[in-house]
């Protein structure tokens, strides 16, 4: 069996009500199969990179513990 592995995931938004969209995602976390969330950072707001004009980002990170492997828990993520 394989043992529990930590993983942090970070997640962002800058559009469509930003804060409800991470915590939307953050609720997401407790449906992935073998993982457990342990941890989760307060929300906060980053400013968006590169010559494009856009809205400030709403980002959070995750700590989970989880039994996949680093390629199977991209692939939940990405679901």
């Amino acid at each position: 069996m394989p043992v529990w592995q930590p993983a942090y995931i970070g997640l962002g938004s800058n559009l469509s009500d930003p804060a409800a969209q991470v915590r939307q995602a953050l609720h997401g976390l407790a449906g992935l199969p073998r993982t457990l969330c342990v941890v989760v950072s307060r929300l906060y707001a980053s400013h968006p990179m590169g010559p494009v004009s856009q809205p400030d980002f709403v980002n959070a990170v995750a700590g989970v513990l989880t039994r996949l492997t680093a390629l199977q828990l991209l692939r939940e993520l990405r679901q």
